[in-house]
């Protein structure tokens, strides 16, 4: 199960570790207790536990998250994306947009269901006390309102990994979307025409669909806050995932690679044991110093570049697993992660030969064993393949030719070889047909980039740091009760330009490359 990921190469390559970029936020869980009625479970969405939306750094360099990773169903091979990506003008959530969305999700635990946009959730004042952060300070006010736009402005495209919980099925969603849709400050119209008289908040449509289905994972609010540092909550959160599936089958440990501990937090990929150790040590130490870890071993795998990291299921964890065990289970419905094939229990010699493949893929849809048989025994194996792929692409259409029994209509159209309804379009056409949109927005992409490189290199220095200089001016003001000299506006001015990458850097960063014209790699797209 522990696919190799390639993870952004370009980006790798100009990133410095976590541990140098992060500034942490300090938040004293205690008095978080006495001043707010917080519950000491907090359910936060299964798919932004899993998958990664939040760059581990406050002040986040990145343009985008992308994971890709090919998974082998029992319909073949199938191919996931998960793809975030910031808005050119505004920066990558970070550890700050994930401490806010962790205060929002604390109002949304208090709530009676269904929940309904806009959400109301009070001041800047009162966000920033549930984040543990000063709320007399403007600019930690200033901060939460940046950190709204950021998140706002943060787009994901999903194929394959974002599960949509529904009321009787569960499926994978094929979208690109938003985590938040849009963020009413007070004083501005909300959408019934009102004038809002505090902040209220437009959940995206698919993330509250899930809320209200109580598609989450529950957490210890309190020992999470107790945990110092973005890597180790990251670690936390992501591996109470897959201990909960481990405790189901009675393991006492679980296995992940590092390459998708990399991929999924987001962290660097180190090349040496010594510095991918080095890299994780802190967050082990303290997942063990809590005892939600009994102990972390380091095994050899095939590639000298990766390895296998075993996480021996510690007290705490047990403990979670016995409070939320069974909420888990009824929101998931059934088990959230496969154990690898290797770690399961050998087949009964007992159990009967295996079914062709036409019977298997048939049950799977819904179809009796008996009648499953007797379709392959009577019809050609082609055309039931044929059928099969236009009742999945029925269903995923959500046709209303199977809305009442769609068992009964793949029978009948295999039974009375039904001609292929109107609009059907066949695998091969769809794969090209998607091949042509990925690489239309990997051109688009590439010269979204092109342009803003032009903007960057084609535009003076002074205008390129006018907006951070009003920005130094109106701090200025607040924290010395004058405006600054002309001298220390130079100063200022300087400093920041200074601050701008070259255009060798800025190559790396948007092209993971050196180029001289970078028009030219449009030709190779």
């Amino acid at each position: 199960m522990e696919n190799e990921i390639s993870f952004w190469d370009a980006y790798n390559k100009i990133t410095r570790p976590v541990e140098e970029e992060t500034r942490q936020i300090q938040i004293d869980p205690d008095q978080l207790y006495l001043e707010l009625d917080i519950p000491q479970t907090f359910r936060t969405e299964y798919n932004f536990v899993k998958f990664p939306f939040f760059d581990l750094a406050k002040d986040s360099k990145r343009e985008e998250i992308k994971i890709e990773e090919t998974k082998r169903t029992q319909d073949g091979e199938m191919k996931i994306l998960w793809w975030v990506t910031r808005d050119i003008k505004n920066q990558f959530p970070g550890d700050f947009e994930k401490r806010l969305h962790r205060a929002i999700e604390q109002i949304i635990n208090t709530l009676p269901k269904p929940i309904e946009n806009p959400l109301r959730i009070g001041s800047l004042r009162y966000i920033a006390k549930l984040m543990g952060i000063s709320p007399d300070s403007g600019k930690n006010r200033q901060d939460i309102q940046q950190a709204f736009d950021n998140l706002v402005t943060t787009s994901i495209k999903a194929q394959g990994t974002f599960q949509l919980k529904e009321d009787k099925s569960r499926r994978f969603l094929k979208d690109t979307f938003h985590l938040y849709d849009r963020v009413i400050y007070k004083g501005e119209n909300t959408p019934d025409g009102s004038i809002a008289d505090c902040i209220y908040l437009m959940l995206g449509s698919w993330y509250l669909q899930n809320i209200n289905n109580s598609y989450v994972m529950p957490l210890d609010w309190k020992f999470y806050n107790k945990l110092q540092g973005p890597l180790t909550t990251r670690m936390y959160e992501f591996l109470s995932v897959y201990f909960f599936v481990a405790l189901q089958n009675n393991f006492k440990y679980y296995d992940i690679r590092y390459s998708k501990i990399c991929a999924y937090f987001p962290l660097v990929r180190y090349q040496t044991y010594g510095e991918a150790r080095r890299q994780l040590k802190r967050a082990h130490t303290a997942l063990v110093e809590h005892q939600y870890l009994d102990n972390v071993k380091w095994l050899e795998t095939a590639k000298t570049d990766d390895w296998s990291i075993r996480y021996y299921i510690g007290p705490r964890a047990r403990d979670e697993y016995r409070r939320n065990g069974k909420e888990i289970l009824k929101a998931t419905e059934r088990p959230i992660i496969t154990i690898p094939e290797r770690r399961r229990l050998q087949k009964s010699s007992q159990e009967a030969p295996e079914a062709p493949e036409s019977v298997r893929r048939l049950v799977d849809r819904g179809i009796t064993r008996s009648t499953a048989q007797r379709l392959a025994k009577t019809k050609p194996a082609v055309l039931i393949e044929h059928k099969i792929l236009v009742f999945d692409w029925l269903t995923e259409t959500q046709s209303h030719l199977i809305k009442k029994n769609p068992a009964g209509y793949l029978r009948k159209s295999i039974e009375d070889e039904y001609e292929d309804p109107a609009g059907y379009i066949s695998p091969e056409k769809r794969k090209r047909k998607q091949q042509q949109q990925e690489k239309l927005l990997k051109r688009q992409e590439l010269q979204r980039k092109i342009d803003h490189y032009r903007d960057q290199t084609e535009t003076q220095p002074k205008t390129l740091v006018y907006g951070e200089m009003l920005i130094w001016e109106s701090r200025y003001k607040r924290e010395h009760n004058k405006p600054p000299t002309t001298e220390e506006r130079e100063v200022k001015q300087k400093e920041l330009i200074k601050q701008l990458p070259t255009k060798e850097e800025l190559q790396h960063q948007l092209f993971g490359r050196t180029i001289e014209n970078p028009e030219e790699l449009l030709n190779e797209t």
